[in-house]
């Protein structure tokens, strides 16, 4: 007995909870050693203070996307990065154009310019690449028919770039904020919120207007031109009756007729 409550005493005399890190076959001979116990409350308080960091650190990092996203939207509304003018005489390359308009395809008053523009270099490259395929598949190359359509789709091809070389150029020059406080100013006038606008905002709001009106007249001069194109290709899908070939012939006229007018926007 003296022996047994030796053993015991150990857990006799803590008031802590015990764990059994060995027993026996029977279950009595079981040797315990003490944990201290555990502070409910004090496990409470780490996870709050635990959990309060956290959804800090979540907070703060929402915080820095928002500021950035609002930059963002910001410098794509106003337009910005490098201005980049290009050689309009002859046009530029495809990807110059692209590069170019990048950062004006969202900006107020000519984004949605920007975007036509360059929604025009990739129809003229698919175009040019699809009809140049089908002139080869159904004449001869060095014939004087393949000679004859292949010269209209590629003066075609490199006004339509011209041109977007020209529209580039414009874009680059414009300015989207000064746009923006007029287009404000004119707004609020309007409504009888300031008395009037000055002369001088009154002549810029309009030659910015003219600006935009003269962007839209080499974008309508160009969907002409593609959508000859579009025609041609239609037609020499059927060359083979004379017909057929005469009326793409007439199509040659047009998109001649198309191509001269535009050699005149500067």
């Amino acid at each position: 007995m003296i022996g047994r409550a030796n053993h015991l005493q150990p857990y006799a005399t803590s008031t802590s909870r015990v764990k059994c890190t060995s027993s026996c076959d029977n279950g009595i001979d079981k040797q315990c050693v003490k944990e201290h116990p555990i502070n409910v409350f004090e496990f409470i308080i780490a996870l709050i203070l635990i959990g309060g960091a956290v959804a800090t650190a979540a907070v703060v990092a929402i915080v820095f996307a928002v500021r950035g996203i609002m930059k963002w939207a910001k410098k794509e509304t106003l337009g910005g990065g490098k201005q980049l003018y290009l050689d309009q005489e002859k046009g530029a390359e495809p990807r110059d154009i692209q590069n170019a308009l990048r950062a004006y395809l969202h900006a107020r008053g000519i984004g949605s310019r920007a975007r036509s523009i360059s929604n025009q270099v990739k129809a003229a490259q698919e175009k040019q690449a699809n009809l140049t395929a089908v002139v080869k598949a159904k004449f001869p190359e060095g014939s004087i028919s393949n000679v004859k359509f292949q010269s209209a789709v590629d003066t075609a091809y490199n006004v339509i770039l011209r041109n977007c070389t020209i529209l580039s150029n414009r874009i680059n020059t414009f300015d989207v904020r000064d746009f923006q406080a007029l287009e404000r100013a004119n707004s609020a006038s309007i409504l009888g919120k300031k008395e009037i606008v000055t002369d001088v905002q009154a002549e810029r709001w309009r030659l910015m207007h003219e600006a935009i009106a003269s962007m839209d007249d080499i974008i309508d001069a160009n969907e002409r031109i593609l959508l000859q194109l579009d025609k041609l290709a239609a037609e020499l899908a059927l060359v083979g009756l004379e017909e057929n070939e005469a009326q793409s012939n007439e199509m040659l006229v047009e998109i001649q007729t198309l191509v001269d007018q535009a050699k005149f926007y500067q």
